[in-house]
C-alpha cells in the first residue's frame, strides 16, 4: 500500500509507465501540463478506480495528482498482464474501457460545444452522480469534495474568475452551491435537465472507471494458476489479497 499527502505527484507525463495502479481511497486528477503552465484535468478519479494503463512501450501521457490524501496499491505491468489471462478480469476490464471510451466522447463535445455555464454543470452533475446512490435525484444532497476554482477551471477549460461567476449563476438558479469544501446540490434532477445530460450518461458515469471495491493483489500469483479462486461469484471479477 502506497500513501500520498494532498499535492503529491503519483506519477508524471512522461514517466514509464511500468505500473499500473489501484486507488483505495481519496480522489486524484489526471492531467495534461502544456509548457507555458496551463493545465487540463481530464478526470476525477474516485476509489476504486484503475488508472496507468498505456498503450505497450508508450510512456505515460497525463500526469496523476493527489487531490486529497491518497492510498493505492501499484501493481508492476508484468503482473498486470498476468491478470489479463483471467476471462472475469477481462471482461471487467473491457467494461471499464468502453465506459472510458464513452465519456470521453461526450465530454469532448461538452468541451467544444458547451457553454461555460453548461461545462461547470455537467461536471458538478457528473460527480454528485458518482459520488450517490440511486434514487437520490431529488433529495437535496451535500457531499464534501476538494474542488476549488482553479480545480474546476482546469477541468472545464475556463478561468478561476470565470468559473466564480458561473457558480454563483447555478447558485442563483437553486441547482448548486460550493462552500467551504462542500458541494450542495438541492435537486440532481433539476440539475441533470439544465446541464443537458442524458440517462444514458448517468448510468455509465455510475458503472464509471472503478473497479469496486478496490482490487486486491497477491505479489506472486497461485501456484494452481487459477488467479486466486478466478472470479468472485458476489463482484463478478477477480479478488485478491495483498498479505
Amino acid at each position: 500500500m502506497r500513501r500520498f499527502s494532498q499535492g503529491d505527484a503519483i506519477y508524471s507525463q512522461g514517466d514509464a509507465a511500468d505500473s499500473v495502479y489501484n486507488l483505495d481511497s481519496g480522489w486524484i486528477g489526471l492531467h495534461q501540463d502544456m509548457v507555458d503552465g496551463r493545465r487540463h484535468i481530464s478526470k476525477f478519479l474516485l476509489p476504486g478506480a484503475l488508472f496507468g494503463v498505456e498503450p505497450k512501450n508508450v510512456p505515460h501521457g497525463q500526469s496523476a495528482t493527489a487531490l486529497t490524501a491518497v492510498t493505492l496499491r501499484a501493481i508492476p505491468v508484468s503482473h498486470f498482464n498476468h491478470l489479463r489471462h483471467d476471462p472475469c478480469f477481462n471482461e471487467r476490464l473491457l467494461l471499464m474501457l468502453t465506459c472510458e471510451n464513452y465519456m470521453a466522447t461526450e465530454a469532448l463535445t461538452a468541451m467544444s460545444r458547451g457553454t461555460a455555464i453548461e461545462r461547470v454543470a455537467r461536471l458538478l452533475c457528473e460527480l454528485t452522480t458518482r459520488l450517490t446512490e440511486p434514487g437520490t435525484d431529488s433529495n437535496s444532497i451535500a457531499i464534501k469534495v476538494p474542488l476549488t476554482q482553479r480545480v474546476i477551471a482546469d477541468a472545464t477549460g475556463l478561468t478561476s474568475i470565470h468559473v466564480n461567476r458561473v457558480i454563483g449563476r447555478l447558485r442563483a438558479k437553486h441547482l448548486v452551491e460550493l462552500r467551504d469544501g462542500v458541494m450542495v446540490v438541492d435537486d440532481l434532477k433539476r440539475l441533470t435537465v439544465f446541464a443537458g445530460v442524458s440517462t444514458s450518461l448517468r448510468k455509465v458515469w455510475r458503472i464509471g472507471i472503478a473497479f469496486s471495491p478496490p482490487l486486491r493483489f497477491r505479489r506472486q500469483p497461485p501456484a494452481d494458476n487459477s488467479l486466486a479462486g478466478a472470479c468472485s461469484a458476489a463482484a463478478g471479477w477477480s479478488h485478491f489479497s495483498n498479505n
